[in-house]
Parts: structure tokens; sequence; C-alpha cells
């Protein structure tokens, strides 16, 4: 009897090692020896053996991005801290944090640090790893329009009615929200790093960063104006001007319990500046296509309404219609630089039906 349980024991281990082998396999670039190498070293129990796997497991689910770089003639002498920050873009708080992992900075396969010069022909290899997960993002399955994926970024195309960050009144409806899950099926680690954020009742385009490196790089890039965003809106009434600019500041309504906007004299508030063309006169409407060449909260919708042409189904700064699910703003287009290898990527997303039923018909 004692025997049988002690086989039983070992077949359960040797399953339960099987299928962790397998799962590590899957998505972790398999390193299924060594797993075989603690099950063989460590003899506890079952129950104990499976604890330990979950502690690494959990541990190791991260969103890991590697960088092999073989160094070239140009950058002999340079310190690895200081090509880092040259050449990939690391800020100090992120190179503080990768020198800290034992497999952040590897320099001709052995750990480095980053006051070393470097030679021609070294073999750099540096680590960026997401330990830290969103604790407080529930992820909750929802609707993803995936647009583009890579390494580094996911670009999705948002609906309306879903905001972005989970809030107060929103707690697991986010975007953020639907990416948690979306990666927990995936096996991957998640840390919720928005670049472009959109409205809640706002359409289309939302960047994403995947990792701590491509935030850092994009968020410098927006503060660059290389980030290039266009929108597709419709506004109650036909406007005159073809084409036209709005330039006028932009600040809080101080007794609003909202994050309200109202254009102010120049001596307060931020500058805001606001460049639309009409592509379509319809049935009351005017589609205009909206570049704003400054980033403040609401500006578009603030902006338009304060010409006395407030985008459709604004509850906020014109009125609610019926028939939309939002306001009838939407980021059709996005322009921007890969983070890692500077390509230039654009993309475009048609209106949704909604909008266009604005404009066919009657």
């Amino acid at each position: 009897m004692w025997e049988e349980e002690k086989r039983g024991e070992r077949r359960d281990r040797f399953i339960f090692c099987e299928v962790i082998t397998y799962w590590r396999k899957t998505f972790f670039d398999s390193r299924e020896n060594d797993i075989f190498f603690l099950y063989r070293r460590v003899d506890f129990g079952v129950e104990t053996e499976i604890t330990i796997m979950k502690n690494i497991l959990r541990r190791e689910i991260t969103t890991e991005r590697k960088f092999n770089i073989v160094i070239s003639g140009e950058d002999e002498g340079v310190k690895v801290g200081i090509f880092l920050k040259k050449n990939l873009g690391f800020s100090s708080s992120l190179i503080k944090k990768i020198k800290k992992l034992p497999n952040g900075i590897i320099l001709n396969d052995k750990r480095a640090f980053t006051d070393v010069l470097l030679k021609e022909n070294d073999r750099l290899v540096v680590s960026v790893d997401d330990f830290e997960s969103s604790r407080n993002i529930v992820p909750l399955q929802g609707r993803l329009d995936i647009v583009y994926e890579d390494e580094d970024i996911i670009l999705i195309n948002k609906e309306a009615d879903v905001p972005v960050h989970p809030s107060k009144g929103h707690p697991y409806d986010s975007l953020a929200n639907r990416l948690a899950f979306y990666y927990r099926e995936a096996g991957e680690n998640f840390v919720f790093r928005c670049v472009t954020r959109l409205d809640k009742d706002t359409t289309g385009l939302c960047l994403v960063a995947k990792n701590a490196l491509a935030a850092e790089i994009l968020s410098k890039d927006i503060q660059k104006g290389k980030i290039k965003k266009t929108y597709l809106a419709a506004v109650e009434g036909e406007i005159e001007p073809d084409y036209g600019i709005i330039s006028k500041n932009i600040r809080r309504v101080s007794d609003c319990a909202t994050i309200k906007r109202e254009i102010c004299s120049d001596e307060e508030g931020v500058f805001a500046e606001t460049e639309f063309r009409v592509l379509q006169r319809k049935n009351g409407f005017s589609l205009l296509e909206v570049t704003p060449k400054t980033g403040r909260t609401h500006q578009i919708r603030v902006h338009l309404s304060s010409e006395g042409y407030p985008i459709a189904g604004d509850w906020l700064y014109g009125k609610e219609r019926r028939g939309l699910k939002g306001q009838a703003l939407h980021c059709s287009r996005l322009s921007f630089f890969q983070p890692i290898t500077k390509k230039r990527l654009s993309f475009f997303v048609d209106l949704p039906e909604d909008i266009r039923e604005l404009f066919k018909d009657m």
C-alpha cells in the first residue's frame, strides 16, 4: 500500500512536470531542463512542489523585450549606459531598473554594469522585463478590434462608450480591462501604458505601448510632435468656410464637477490650436477632417462648439442625438515611428456606421 502511494506520488509529480514543461515550452521559449533539474534535486511532497512551480511560473510571466546588439567601431570606447541612452532611447530611470536584473545587461555572455567601456564586435544583450503588472485592473473579456500589433505596441480601433482607463464610474468596462484579459489569455504579463488616449465616447485609433522602453520613447515623440493624429468629426450645421484654424485658449471650468473645458482670454488657461477642413455638407451636418496642433483635453470638442458647430451627439458641449452611440468624433488616422525600429507607420480606419448614417440620403 505504502509503495503504491509512493508510486502514485512519483507519477503525479512526473505528470505535473510534463504539463508545466509543455506550458513553459509553449509560452516561455522552452526552458524545460530547468524544471527537470528542480524536480530531480528537491524531494518535497507533491503539493509543496506544485506550490514552488506555481510561484516560479508566476514570477516568470513577464513581458520581456530583448535586444541583441553587435557593437560597431564607431561606438568603441562608449560606456554601456551612454550607448543605451544614445542608440536605444533608454532613460536614466529605466537603466537603473534593468541593471538590477540578473539578465538585464549582458556583455559577451557575462553580466555587465553601465560604466563598462564597449569594444568593437562586443555582443551586448539587453532585456527589458515588466515584473509588475497592473494588478488593480480586472481582466474582463470584451470586444477588441486590433489594427496592428508587434513586440512593442498594439493599436486598437476603439468603439464608443468605452473609457480607456478604469475609473470609479467604470471600473470594469474600460479598454484596459479588455487588454488585461487579452494578455492573460495569451499567458503574458500586462502593464497598461496608453500612449494616445481617447475620450470615452470618441472612437478610433488608440495606441498602447507593450513595454516600458516603448512607452518612454513614444511619450517623448508626442512631446516632439512626431505622432500625428487626424480626426473625422460630424458637426451640427453646414459650415461655410471650407478651411479654418481655431486658435483659442482653453481652461477647466472651475465650478463644474466634470472635466469640462471652456474658452478663455489669452491671459488665462493654455493655448490650443485646431485645424479643420470641410469634406462634406449634407442633411444639416458637416463632415470635417480635423487636425489638433496642440494636445489639450477636449480641445476639438470645445473649439468647434465655440464656433457654433458642436460635434453631433456631444452631450457636454452640444446635445445628445438619437442613433449615435457617442459623440461623432473619430480618430481616423495615426502616423508615428515604431519606437525601436524607427520605421514610419501610418494607419487609417473609416467612420463607424452610426456616424456614416448622418450623411446618407434621406
